[in-house]
């Protein structure tokens, strides 16, 4: 008798759906259901940005720091950081900066003018140009265009800087290599850095 009534309780249970249950916000019951996690694996044949190796780094003091000075520079530091040269591509100072002038966001700071300091607009760019060229040549890039102070000047080895004016003077160079080579240049407030990249795939 008593094996009789627990089966029919168990049938009772099965028959009710009686179970593991939760209540469901009417008040019913609903059944849960196991959900099967897994991790996804991670895509090794997904692409990958090519890697790039440094083929020149150089910097430069900024022995002169006044803030017009240091605004020219991060101007000019702008509009050349991050210019990719593809093989056989030219770069040309002049025409990628542009005029220096007060329309373009520059300012008065010292120049170098046959020896002398004088202010002009767009002062401290010649560094800029200097410490790029100093890179390339150290990446051994086929060197275009390329003009001395009329003096030396603190910041760059006699022989390694280059002046630039536009129109009249310009810092060109050429991409020689069978690789894409990228342009870096910027500043800290107390240096002048530059570095050229070079895509290795």
């Amino acid at each position: 008798m008593k094996s009789l009534i627990c089966l029919i309780s168990v049938l009772i249970l099965l028959l009710t759906g009686c179970g593991e249950k939760t209540a469901n916000e009417n008040g019913g019951a609903v059944r849960r259901t196991a959900v099967e996690t897994r991790e996804i694996p991670e895509n090794d044949d997904a692409p990958q940005p090519p890697a790039e190796t440094v083929i020149a780094q150089t910097q430069t003091p900024l022995l002169d720091d006044s803030p017009s000075r240091v605004e020219n520079i991060n101007i000019a530091c702008g509009a050349i950081n991050g210019v990719v040269l593809y093989p056989g591509g030219s770069f040309s100072f002049n025409d990628t900066v542009g005029r220096r002038t007060e329309a373009n966001g520059y300012g008065d700071a010292p120049v170098l003018v046959n020896g002398h300091k004088e202010e002009g607009c767009g002062g401290g760019v010649c560094q800029v140009s200097s410490t790029l060229y100093m890179a390339a040549v150290r990446a051994g890039l086929q060197i275009d265009e390329r003009h001395p102070h009329s003096h030396g000047v603190g910041y760059a080895p006699e022989g390694m800087d280059a002046t630039v004016v536009f129109g009249e003077k310009d810092l060109a160079f050429t991409n020689n290599t069978d690789k894409i080579i990228t342009l870096g240049i910027w500043t800290d407030g107390a240096n002048v850095f530059s570095q050229i990249t070079q895509k290795s795939t």
